[in-house]
């Protein structure tokens, strides 16, 4: 058994320490937002996250996992300390604010007083643990700490199966540490997840790659589909087509409003903004940006020439994808300020869990309503752009007897076509003509 410090208990930290604590290890999680450690401490959990309430609970219940404020207290009792705290970009040219991973460092550098292992999870442009590597190694202490590079890649909404039983696990360390870090992962090894040791710049433009190429991905099958509709292809049959393709895969072929959420965007910037720095291409990594957005500005177009000249517009959903309470730079979001610019309808909307966050971005310029058929309500178009399970099973019947006219844009193809069209709906979804 390991003793761990998390510091940072945003998505990362909060999902990483209690998943260690799961296999065995205890773990102390660490925030200075006092608030927050009072609601972990009372079992409140700040993000949605599911499977993570329940585990929460047991662990703390097993004492192995607790919350604190106090760096203080429990760094010279660890085994080793995880920096989970956020990377925001910074500014418009998309560098990286490591403010706090510094402030962290710091933190640590005035309270050790032992030799430890410092992991790094958050998000930091390349070069960056080598920087902090120097930072250690060039203050006061007496011990060494030895920094390794261990990006998470946890998809919101299924973070604990990512965490617990991930495709891979990327370590960038030098050779002394690597048992050190086995021992940690003991579990996973167990039972055979694959391992990938190397150094640390490599191990953190890893985490920047994979997270481009996957956006990349669906910026390729949104432009796709929009070919596809201007032609009347089956994007569906295109999928398949391409995806069988051992070489390329299914996985992120699904066409939608663009990609969203706290990640890609903010990696692709970072990493345009590193290669500039270091004069390298990156022509092909700007267009996934410019790409995204077009596909927001498309799917907005579309709306308005599916509905023309005013009315009341019904969205179901506003986070960025579905299981998550996650708004921040979803393409949902996107469609409906491009919308509102136009100053000539009037949205209703619903989502499961991203009205109170989609608050803070919208105000008061649209209604957020309690369900389906109320934010349907003398609405001239529905358009399905959140693929929660919930839309899948909406009633036809029932909501045509609320709207105005009966049109539905299902830009994530999860709707019954059939059940619609007999219900005298005129139907477009995505990568289609209208059908």
């Amino acid at each position: 058994m390991h003793k761990i410090v998390v510091i940072g208990t945003g998505y990362v930290g909060l999902v990483s320490g209690v998943c260690f604590s799961e296999v065995g290890h205890n773990v102390v999680c660490i925030d200075h937002d006092k608030q927050k450690i009072s609601s972990l401490q009372k079992g409140k959990i700040p993000i949605y996250e599911p499977g993570l309430d329940e585990m929460v609970h047991k662990n703390v219940a097993h004492k192995r996992l607790s919350f604190s404020t106090n760096l203080a207290d429990h760094i010279n009792d660890a085994d080793e300390i995880i920096i989970a705290v956020g990377t925001p970009t910074s500014d418009d040219n998309g560098s990286t604010d490591l403010n706090f991973v510094y402030s962290v460092v710091d933190e640590i550098i005035n309270h050790l007083s032992k030799e430890i292992i410092v992991i790094i999870k958050s998000t930091v442009p390349p070069g960056t643990c080598a920087d902090v590597q120097k930072k250690f190694d060039s203050s006061e202490l007496h011990h060494k700490c030895h920094i390794v590079s261990n990006p998470e890649f946890l998809r919101e909404g299924n973070a604990i199966k990512d965490f617990m039983s991930p495709d891979r696990v990327i370590v960038g360390c030098d050779d002394a540490n690597e048992d050190k870090i086995r021992s940690l992962y003991a579990d996973h090894i167990n039972r055979g997840i694959k391992f990938i040791y190397t150094n640390l710049i490599t191990a953190e433009l890893i985490k920047y790659s994979a997270n481009t190429f996957l956006a990349a991905k669906v910026a390729f099958i949104n432009e796709i589909s929009s070919i596809s509709e201007r032609i009347d292809a089956d994007i569906v049959s295109l999928k398949s087509g391409i995806g069988s393709d051992s070489r390329i895969g299914y996985k992120f072929l699904e066409p939608g409003p663009g990609f969203g959420g706290s990640c890609f965007p903010k990696d692709i910037k970072s990493l345009i903004h590193f290669s500039e720095e270091i004069h390298s291409n990156n022509a092909l990594i700007k267009s996934i940006i410019d790409s995204n957005q077009n596909r927001i500005d498309e799917i907005a177009r579309n709306v308005e020439e599916f509905v023309g000249s005013g009315g009341t517009l019904c969205f179901l959903g506003l986070t960025y994808k579905a299981n998550t309470d996650d708004v921040r730079t979803s393409p949902a979001i996107g469609v409906i300020q491009k919308i509102l610019s136009l100053n000539k309808y009037s949205i209703r909307c619903y989502d499961p869990l991203g009205m109170k966050s989609a608050q803070k971005i919208l105000g008061d310029k649209v209604t957020y309503c309690k369900d389906i058929y109320d934010a349907a309500l003398d609405a001239s178009i529905v358009v399905v752009i959140t693929e929660w399970d919930e839309f899948k099973k909406i009633d036809a019947e029932k909501l045509k007897a609320t709207m105005k006219i009966s049109n539905i844009y299902d830009v994530r193809n999860i709707i019954n076509i059939d059940k619609f069209q007999k219900s005298g709906f005129q139907v477009k979804v995505i990568g289609s003509k209208n059908v």
